[in-house]
């Protein structure tokens, strides 16, 4: 659970759909401090320098596929390793993410609710266990 007084979670979202951007907002932003960015190439510079908790990007971003995010993602230069939550639609949904050395990774339908959003980045936030894969497919 995020406790107010203390450090907020800060959840980087990569995405450039308004309708998911929205939903996320409605799900993220009273548990964690949202930071929004539209490209791969925005989302690397933004975490390397944020510092986020949870990475929450699509797989199919426009200018890196998701794939090479990840792995330029695994190659910056981070104090700690955020826990990665991909997001998966359509013919993407039974793509599952190899397990990272030492990365927390997990997946998430864009067709899930609020509520089930709000859950799955609440979890990542919690979940300390680098071994640990969460797959959210309500």
């Amino acid at each position: 659970m995020v406790n107010s007084q203390a450090h907020l979670a800060r959840v980087l979202l990569v995405d450039d759909d308004p309708v998911f951007i929205g939903r996320a907002r409605e799900a993220i932003e009273p548990l964690a401090t949202l930071r929004t960015v539209h490209s791969g190439r925005a989302a690397l510079s933004t975490a390397i320098l944020w510092k986020p908790d949870v990475v929450l990007f699509d797989l199919l971003l426009h200018d890196l596929d998701g794939f090479t995010f990840l792995d330029e993602l695994t190659r910056a230069d981070l104090e700690r390793h955020p826990f990665i939550l991909c997001t998966t639609d359509g013919r993407g949904a039974d793509t599952r993410i190899r397990p990272l050395p030492e990365w927390r990774v997990g997946t998430l339908l864009r067709s899930s609710s609020v509520h089930d959003l709000r859950v799955a980045v609440m979890q990542a936030v919690g979940c300390q266990d680098p071994l640990s894969q969460l797959w959210i497919t309500a």
